[in-house]
């Protein structure tokens, strides 16, 4: 399987089980969605900044964006107002119920390789994404996880994203919740320095959470809330819950943050599910396999300056983020 992808070539094509060119995985053709003017435009001019936060394994109804009945106990005010004053998309799915996958739809409005191996760390993804963009234009791009950065290679992912700075646990160093994730609570801070430290210069940032992703461990803020508001926490779902709500106290400190270096006013924020999780409700659990509403239905919030609160009533995937950012 290893060889039909890096070495199509191996077994001469007309013999018995060979895979002719066609067939073969050879890399992503080249993908411009910007011509060079574009970018001059976008350096000499003045538009927005851009903060994209993935939420991880955050489902549709684990928000306040669900109808009443139809959501999970999670309470995500901070997300609620965005999308009451911004656009909000409430039939938003993921391409597929995996991370790597999911940041390509995003930020490159382009499908992923449809295997859940991640052939987008490979040399031979070479396709124009959003920071890459925004680099080439002369803005600050950074990428911040709380999660462990040797994950899935994503230092590597994000160079080639186009991202030009990488922060992640190993330098955030929040409170560590098993073998992925640390409090999410901890990406504030972080990008706050960051933040504070460009001197006024324009910045396209992307946040990615990481506790709501199995085994869903709470951390000491989450606890604590949990306890004096006596929210459960018995179950892994309880738990989940109470890791959602931990993303919107983070979001809510990202949006305050932006507010105290003056810049809220001039940045397009973007706040989206990767995929969503499950629990067993159709015989799934967690989100890799889940093709269920479910694993695929997210949130899909956009909130900019001077545009008008709206509802997307059709269809939406996370393919759309990229060109309705460029837009």
């Amino acid at each position: 399987y290893w060889t039909w992808v890096t070495a199509p070539d191996l077994v001469p094509e007309g013999e018995e089980g060979s895979l002719t060119a066609s067939r073969s995985f050879k890399g992503y053709p080249a993908g411009h969605l910007l011509t060079p003017e574009s970018i001059e435009s976008l350096r000499t001019s003045k538009p927005y900044n851009v903060l994209v936060v993935v939420l991880e394994s955050t489902r549709y109804d684990a928000t306040s964006l669900a109808a009443p009945g139809q959501r999970l106990g999670a309470k995500t005010p901070v997300l609620a107002e965005l999308a009451r004053t911004g656009l909000n998309a409430p039939t938003a799915r993921a391409v597929i119920p995996h991370t790597t996958k999911s940041l390509v739809s995003i930020l490159c409005g382009r499908y992923p390789t449809m295997q859940k191996d991640t052939f987008e760390v490979l040399l031979r993804f070479d396709i124009e994404c959003l920071p890459g963009i925004a680099s080439r234009a002369g803005y600050r791009s950074a990428f911040f996880q709380s999660s462990v950065g040797a994950f899935e290679f994503r230092p590597r992912l994000a160079s080639m994203l186009g991202y030009s700075e990488f922060f992640a646990w190993e330098s955030i160093m929040g409170e560590a919740l098993g073998y992925l994730a640390s409090d999410d609570e901890s990406l504030g801070p972080a990008f706050t320095t960051w933040l504070n430290g460009l001197g006024g210069d324009r910045f396209f940032a992307t946040i990615l959470t990481s506790a709501a992703h199995h085994p869903y461990r709470l951390g000491a803020a989450a606890r604590k809330r949990a306890k004096e508001s006596g929210a459960a926490t018995d179950t892994e779902l309880e738990r989940y819950q109470r890791l959602v709500e931990s993303e919107d106290h983070m979001l809510g400190d990202l949006l305050e943050a932006m507010d105290s270096a003056g810049v809220r006013d001039q940045t397009i924020i973007v706040v989206v599910g990767d995929h969503g999780e499950g629990f067993g409700a159709k015989g799934v659990r967690q989100h890799d396999n889940n093709f269920y509403e479910e694993g695929l239905r997210v949130p899909f919030v956009i909130h900019a300056p001077k545009m008008e609160a709206r509802t997307i009533d059709g269809n939406v995937s996370l393919l759309d983020v990229t060109p309705t950012v460029l837009g």
